[in-house]
């Protein structure tokens, strides 16, 4: 292929994933902009019912003995106070568990556990004093609102059993109005995303064709039917050491193919020829990205790799301490967005949207990951098993359409790993990706992958599913030491 050629193919590849991604950012943020209106119409809802449930207290108030009432709105304040004055209590007996360890003499010790009865005391005191300046304050507050006596509190209950029936019809009214106007925003914005979708779509055909009219046809013969991923006689070599020597395979779409070997066999170093960490020495790298398109990875730049749809992680931890974990997976997400830098300088709506999209999207990530609760914190301190979900959480965060792992089990116990194994089989399937990786844990590979590569020195040794690879004698010989 001639240089004008490539370049030409190179241009409209580079134009045709440009109205891919503007295909699929118009779909996903059509998905988005529905959740976002349900988000909004419980909003409102609650409001509303909150508004509600403030015009019928005084009803309700007027249904029930002072005397009972009393008792429960004491009764909830103690427990405020309770939950503050524990750890008075705390402090107070560390204190004395302190002192009793550096007193020498039984008069020292009999001083301040005396202090500490004087202090518990004081504490109880305090709490009887609060109660009964509670009970005076709120019978006072609902001497002239609850009902005198049990005849005018069965008048009142009543009247607030009719007033709450109107309520509760006046809250479907408004639900019903809600959900009316929700459907007439997601129609109009719907008809709006359509003519994007279709206007982006034509573009994207136009310029697919366009861009496989200068392809190379040698590239587009490499790859066989339902193929994401082929490596053929890759090699690279480190002065005079072969780390990978000329090995072929092939990974299919949807499976989870898994790489083994003993140590030095040269997996990661697969993964970083895949990756273009390194460049191969020899032998091609052919993967099929979004847009159908077959790419001869060796000529990607390592940076645009993940633009491609291909994410991966390392076998150490790598994410950035100082950020939080939500910030961790906002970070992962760069490449998704558009926005140029005079939007990032001004703040354009553009970049607004965006900004809310993807912020949108790390907390449904970390909500389907269980990490909800984290998402304010540190990775600092964290369980490791936690730092390999938060890695796993930042790979879902690019879109992606090949993700290669790198040891996700290592330093993980038994139950962290068979959780590990449910999880990515459960990615695979409803975030339809190819998942590729690389483990020392053989209960985790024989159970999830579909396929298994064994390696040896760079070389193959076999290839087939978990059962052929088990009964192959070249893996039990140099992987598993023989029968």
């Amino acid at each position: 292929m001639g240089i004008s050629k490539k370049l030409l193919h190179n241009f409209y590849s580079n134009r045709a994933e440009n109205f891919k991604d503007n295909l699929d950012g118009a779909i996903e943020y059509n998905e988005f902009y529905q959740e976002k209106q349900e988000v909004l119409l419980k909003k409102h809802y609650d409001k509303f019912v909150a508004q509600e449930q403030e015009k019928l207290e005084p009803i309700r108030l007027s249904s029930v003995l002072l005397k009972s009432e009393v008792k429960i709105q004491v009764a909830e304040k103690l427990k405020s106070y309770d939950e503050k004055d524990i750890w008075r209590r705390k402090a107070n007996t560390q204190t004395q568990v302190r002192g009793l360890a550096k007193a020498t003499t039984d008069s020292d010790k009999q001083k301040i556990t005396e202090a500490y009865e004087t202090q518990l005391r004081s504490l109880d005191k305090r709490r009887e004093e609060y109660e009964h300046k509670v009970t005076a304050s709120i019978s006072s507050k609902l001497q002239s609102v609850c009902a005198k006596d049990e005849k005018e509190q069965k008048e009142n209950l009543a009247k607030y059993e009719v007033a709450l029936a109107e309520s509760d019809k006046r809250c479907k009214a408004e639900h019903q109005k809600l959900e009316v106007q929700k459907q007439a925003n997601i129609k109009a914005f719907q008809i709006k995303t359509d003519a994007k979708v279709s206007k982006a779509s034509k573009k994207y055909e136009t310029t697919l064709v366009d861009a496989k009219k200068y392809s190379a046809s040698k590239v587009d013969q490499k790859l066989e039917k339902n193929v994401v991923l082929s490596l053929h006689n890759l090699t690279m070599q480190f002065g005079g050491l072969k780390a990978v020597d000329n090995l072929s395979f092939d990974v299919k779409k949807g499976e989870i193919f898994g790489l083994i070997g003993p140590n030095g066999a040269g997996k990661t170093t697969v993964f970083n020829c895949i990756t273009q960490f390194y460049k191969p020495t020899k032998g091609e790298v052919y993967y099929e990205d979004k847009t159908g398109q077959v790419l001869l990875l060796n000529e990607a730049k390592v940076h645009n790799v993940i633009k491609k749809g291909i994410v991966r992680t390392f076998q150490n931890v790598e994410l950035v301490w100082e950020l939080t974990v939500l910030e961790n997976l906002l970070v992962a997400a760069h490449s998704l967005f558009k926005s140029n830098l005079f939007d990032q300088f001004i703040h354009t709506p553009k970049l607004k949207k965006e900004e809310e999209m993807i912020r949108a999207k790390a907390l449904k990530v970390l909500d389907y990951l269980g990490l909800t609760y984290l998402q304010n914190a540190y990775p600092v301190g964290l369980p490791y098993g936690i730092l390999k979900k938060i890695e796993l959480a930042r790979t879902l965060m690019c879109n992606p359409r090949l993700i290669i792992l790198d040891e996700p089990a290592a330093g993980l116990n038994d139950a962290e790993t068979q959780e590990l194994a449910v999880l990515i089989k459960k990615i695979r399937d409803e975030y339809k990706v190819t998942i590729f990786l690389v483990e020392h844990d053989m209960g985790l590979v024989m159970d999830i992958c579909d396929t298994i590569c064994a390696i040896s020195f760079g070389k193959m040794l076999a290839i087939g599913t978990p059962k052929q690879i088990q009964k192959d004698p070249a893996v039990q010989e140099a992987y598993l030491g023989g029968e």
